[in-house]
């Protein structure tokens, strides 16, 4: 699956997906984050049957997705299955790490 840009619009869809979804909630102006994009690259390429979702925490349009994921620090990465959370972390992973996490929840 290709990444999707996250919004209130399609923000049902991806919550009710019944395959792994991974969330990413990054800002611009945040190292870490800028970091961790090639690592996420990685993995929605090699991962092709999982949704990678971004979402921009500085966006007004996603404000309230940001409160109700409780997101407080970035980049934080969220991952969930059938509406459920599985798993979560905040700061940088390299990418033998995250792939850890995808194939424990896949």
């Amino acid at each position: 699956m290709p990444k999707k840009n996250i919004n209130n619009s399609n923000l049902n869809e991806v919550e009710s997906s019944k395959d792994l979804t991974i969330l990413k909630f990054s800002a611009e102006w945040c190292g870490p984050c800028q970091m961790f994009v090639p690592i996420y690259e990685e993995a929605s390429s090699k991962y092709s049957d999982i949704l990678f979702g971004e979402i921009d925490i500085d966006d007004e349009e996603t404000k309230s997705i940001v409160s109700k994921y409780q997101v407080n620090t970035v980049p934080t990465i969220v991952l969930m299955k059938d509406g459920k959370e599985l798993e979560r972390f905040s700061g940088y992973k390299d990418f033998s790490k995250f792939e850890e996490l995808i194939n424990k929840n896949k």
